[in-house]
């Protein structure tokens, strides 16, 4: 009879306290290249007691996960760039397409369509009455966010799929779109089975066949230009698609162990990253006792996303802002937009299906969190009141409705996001459960909104937004990340500019 373990002979408490010393270091990483997680130092993880015997193995199961948070962080290397920048380029066209389809499908809108619509997305109910859309509408999110948007229009479309006209609706826009983009052929069938997944992480197969389901044909120069073209800008895929790959990979019983994931969002990413948490309500779903929190740098990622130019492959380089003083320009009247759009779309989040107290979103003011909160009070709140004196006095009949599919470029001036004003109110009173700062805030309130609109209330649209340009404080950005906004920028590109 073989002898009885020491080990083994300790009470089971004393070995399960044994077991959380051994395992436990500052948290684990994700690493991308070999797919696997390791220490904080990046050294393989060492679990070799859990092999010493079968009994051990099983009591040790799941105790490393369940004492260790995993760090994500934004993905990039050279085997990686080609596939986010055509990755990213077949989204944005992939989006216009299902907007082109919404277009094309109207007659099929029934008033029970409609119903049904309206009972997930009300927001979305007003694209209904234009009479004018136009393929390109809500690319900025029409004052809501834009993955509301994109799936609302998925919805609207697979319910318009019954229709008894939808398949003459969509051969109108299949030969519409064929004179449009010269040599290009879309299957609305194939189109239609599509969905907006930017969170994802794509093989490289996984690419082609999104090419071909958007009409793309090996030779035309659209396919060379967004499937073999190269460019050098660095183009990362979102530290939570990095996650939701991850657990992707995983059974969902290792998965029912993991209790805390930290999302490092330190750099600017493809596919409208602010929207990309919506790709983690499944797994907080499936684990209830899972908590995730993202962070958002500000310097490192908000504020110079904000930059990105979507029609030129330069935007982040010296070529698209040659001088200081272009960025600054740049930076301060999108910083808003950029804040407005990381808060709406975590706020999205509930009831979009995600888990109160599962999640939460963290903007990230270092290396300058005293700078950062400068910014909040002196430029950020006063965006917030801005768009919402602007909104009283369309309520009060001062001012006009705001028809953002008529006035897309509107959007990233002077108004923000639907019910951002309130949104910052509770951000910065601490009464949001999902948004938080590790910088001050300072007060934030709307109470001086009267005086404000009274004292507006003959003004035009354009004078609102002249005014709102002439006020951006400039001066309180300076060069204040640790190696300047200018070299940020040449860091994003893998060419040097003299």
């Amino acid at each position: 009879m073989a002898p009885v373990s020491r080990f083994l002979s300790l009470p089971r408490e004393l070995r399960d306290a044994i077991y959380e010393y051994y395992v436990s270091w500052d948290g684990y990483t994700y690493d991308f290249q070999t797919r696997t997680l390791k220490t904080t130092e990046g050294d393989p993880i060492d679990l070799a007691l859990m092999f010493t015997c079968w009994q051990v193995a099983c009591e040790m199961k799941g105790v490393a996960l369940r004492n260790n948070p995993i760090t994500f962080r934004t993905i990039y290397s050279e085997e990686t760039r080609r596939s986010a920048y055509s990755y990213a380029e077949l989204l944005q066209y992939f989006c216009n397409l299902k907007r082109a389809m919404f277009k094309y499908a109207r007659p099929c809108f029934t008033e029970d369509l409609r119903s049904k619509v309206a009972q997930l997305y009300p927001d979305f109910m007003h694209v209904f009455d234009m009479n004018d859309i136009d393929y390109k509408w809500g690319v900025n999110g029409a004052g809501y966010m834009p993955s509301v948007i994109h799936s609302a229009t998925d919805y609207t479309l697979e319910l318009a799929s019954s229709h008894s006209q939808f398949p003459e609706a969509m051969s109108q826009f299949e030969d519409g779109f064929d004179l449009y983009w010269r040599g290009i052929r879309v299957d609305h069938k194939v189109l239609n089975s599509v969905r907006y997944e930017p969170w994802r992480i794509p093989t490289e197969d996984e690419i082609l066949q999104m090419a071909k389901a958007c009409g793309f044909r090996q030779g035309h120069h659209r396919w060379r230009w967004t499937i073999a073209s190269s460019n050098p800008i660095k183009y990362y895929f979102s530290a939570t698609a990095a996650c939701i790959q991850f657990l992707e990979s995983i059974p969902a019983s290792t998965r029912a162990e993991i209790r805390k994931i930290v999302i490092d969002e330190d750099h600017p990413s493809i596919g409208n990253p602010a929207g990309h948490a919506r790709g983690l309500i499944p797994f907080c779903k499936e684990n209830p006792r899972l908590k995730i929190e993202r962070r958002a740098n500000l310097w490192r990622n908000v504020f110079l996303g904000s930059l990105l130019n979507k029609r030129n492959v330069f935007s982040y380089t010296r070529v698209y802002y040659p001088d200081i003083r272009d960025v600054t320009h740049q930076l301060s009247a999108t910083m808003t937009g950029s804040i407005s759009l990381w808060a709406m779309e975590a706020l999205a989040l509930i009831p979009a299906g995600m888990p109160q107290d599962s999640f939460c979103l963290v903007f990230d003011g270092d290396p300058e969190p005293s700078k950062s909160s400068e910014l909040f009070q002196h430029v950020i709140q006063q965006d917030a009141t801005w768009q919402a004196a602007m909104e009283e006095c369309v309520r009060r009949g001062f001012l006009g409705r705001f028809d953002f599919l008529k006035n897309e470029e509107f959007r990233y001036d002077c108004y923000f996001y639907r019910g951002f004003p309130k949104a910052l109110c509770d951000i910065v009173n601490r009464r949001s459960s999902i948004i938080r700062c590790n910088f001050g805030l300072g007060t934030y309130s709307l109470s001086h909104l009267d005086s404000l609109v009274e004292e507006r209330r003959e003004w035009t649209l354009e004078q609102w937004r002249k005014d709102w340009y002439d006020r951006k404080p400039d001066t309180l950005i300076t060069s204040c990340t640790m190696l300047g906004w200018m070299n940020r920028l040449d860091e994003m590109c893998e060419w040097t500019f003299m």
